[in-house]
């Protein structure tokens, strides 16, 4: 089943357009994933079979090219 909209505070360091995501990130479906990096970096996906599929994704979208140290924030509903 898919979630409801968590709502739950957003983690530290976002910019809008992170704010944005991440109330995105809360209503997506599960096998979902959120990661964050030190300078307000982000990166999420939803639709995986697992969580752990969706943290790879987040992992490597938050990184970037630059290959930010990104750490994942929550996978589907729970806090890392």
């Amino acid at each position: 089943a898919d979630p409801g909209p968590l709502d739950l505070p957003p983690p530290e360091g976002l910019d809008a357009r992170g704010l944005k995501a991440w109330i995105e990130f809360q209503g997506s479906e599960f096998g979902r994933a959120f990661a964050t990096g030190p300078k307000g970096q982000f990166g999420w996906g939803s639709g995986y079979p697992s969580g752990a599929a969706a943290a790879e994704v987040a992992l490597e979208v938050c990184a970037g090219e630059e290959n930010h140290a990104c750490t994942i924030y929550m996978i589907d509903e729970a806090r890392q």
